[in-house]
C-alpha cells in the first residue's frame, strides 16, 4: 500500500498479457513489443488502478496506448476482443481463454503488478482473520501461480 497505516502480505507478482483472436497477424508472435502494442487498438479493464499505473507508465516510456474501450470486467474485454474490436490488455491470471482467443507475453519491460492482502496495522489478526491470510500465502506460493508471475 502507498499510503496509511496498512500492514500488506505480498501474495505475487501478475505480469501483463495482451490476448487477440488466434486469426489476427499480432498472435502469430508469442510476445508483443511497446512499439507493436501502442499501434493496436487497445481493450482495457475500467477502474483498474494497476492499469491505470501501468498507462502511465507506458505514457513517460513515449509509448501511450490507442486505447479503444474500456469495460467493466474480463469477460466483457474477452467478449469484445472475440468480437474484433481489438486486443485485451490484461493481468496473466485472467481465467482460461475461449478457444478462439490467444494470450501473448508483454514486453518484460513492462512492471508486473503486485497482488497482496493489506489489513489496518492497529487490527490484530487472529483466528480465521489469521487463517485467510495464511491460506492466501500458501495458494500464491503454488508453482502454478509462480509460472504466472
Amino acid at each position: 500500500p502507498r499510503h496509511g497505516p496498512f500492514e500488506p502480505a505480498p501474495l505475487c507478482r501478475d505480469s501483463y498479457t495482451v490476448v487477440a483472436r488466434r486469426c489476427d497477424r499480432i498472435a502469430a508472435g508469442t510476445t508483443v513489443t511497446l512499439q507493436e502494442l501502442g499501434a493496436l487498438p487497445v481493450l482495457t479493464l475500467d477502474g483498474c488502478r494497476a492499469q491505470a499505473a501501468l498507462e502511465l507508465v507506458l505514457e513517460a516510456k513515449g509509448r501511450p496506448l490507442k486505447v479503444e474501450k474500456r469495460l467493466e470486467s474480463i469477460a466483457a474485454v474477452l467478449s469484445f476482443v472475440a468480437d474484433g474490436f481489438g486486443v485485451g490488455l490484461l493481468p496473466s491470471l485472467h481465467g482460461e481463454l475461449p478457444a478462439n482467443l490467444k494470450a501473448l507475453q508483454l514486453d518484460q519491460r513492462i512492471p508486473p503488478r503486485m497482488l497482496a492482502l493489506a489489513w489496518h496495522r492497529d487490527t490484530t489478526l487472529d483466528g480465521l482473520a489469521q487463517d485467510i491470510v495464511d491460506a492466501a500465502v500458501a495458494v500464491a506460493a503454488r508453482p502454478a501461480l509462480q509460472a504466472a508471475s
